[in-house]
């Protein structure tokens, strides 16, 4: 589903971007796909496809957005991904009324869409089109192949931790856990907060994580 924020300021020109930042290597991909990877003056961290990617500047990265190197570039387009980049940076640059589209991915069926937004903002309709039918074709052929197949249930182990790593981490665990107990008994105010603190910071942290997953990374 491509996504475009309502929020965004209303721009009153309709010429075609002629240099474009994304703020998320998937974008960088599909602006490539789209055929107007000549256009692009900054990426974000981690833009490794295609070769060209690499040598273009970074301007963001997980934590967020380097707006002084972002505006240096003096770009009329930032690409920017509703799932990942923040939204304070978003409003930061709108707010210096600078063009921001939000393009998001929730399924294979939503990268020809995207393909052809792009095409549209760089003026490169004709590349786009016809990359955004390659998709398309390749996602059904693939649909048509497997429809029929039995699903398989899958699991994914992303790390096996040795038994020193669980000796630590038991010992962690039981150090914190006493350590709390104490606390609670005296100041359980502190306590509370401390409490707090570690979900604020866990939230943020897996939230992070699941982003870098998803930009492939």
């Amino acid at each position: 589903m491509l996504l475009v924020s309502l929020a965004a300021p209303v721009f009153l020109w309709a010429a075609p971007a002629l240099r474009v930042v994304t703020l998320a290597p998937s974008l960088t991909e599909l602006v490539y796909a789209a055929g107007a990877g000549e256009k692009l003056v900054g990426v974000s961290a981690y833009s490794d496809f295609p070769d060209a990617a690499k040598r273009l500047p970074v301007v963001a990265d997980f934590s967020g957005v380097n707006l002084e190197s972002l505006l240096a570039l003096k770009p009329d387009l930032v690409l920017a991904w509703p799932n990942g980049t923040k939204a304070q940076d978003i409003s930061r640059l709108r707010s210096l009324n600078i063009r921001v589209e939000e393009v998001g991915i929730s399924g294979l069926a939503d990268v020809a869409l995207a393909i052809r937004r792009i095409g549209v903002l760089t003026e490169s309709v004709t590349v786009a089109e016809a990359a955004a039918v390659g998709v398309e074709r390749r996602v059904n052929a693939l649909r048509q192949v497997y429809a029929k197949r039995t699903r398989v249930p899958t699991f994914i182990e992303i790390a096996q931790p040795s038994r020193l790593e669980r000796a630590i981490i038991m010992i962690g665990q039981a150090i914190f856990y006493n350590a709390y107990f104490w606390l609670y008994l005296f100041t359980p105010r502190i306590a509370h907060r401390i409490v707090g603190y570690l979900e604020e910071e866990a939230v943020v942290s897996y939230t992070q994580y699941l982003a870098e997953i998803d930009a492939g990374r």
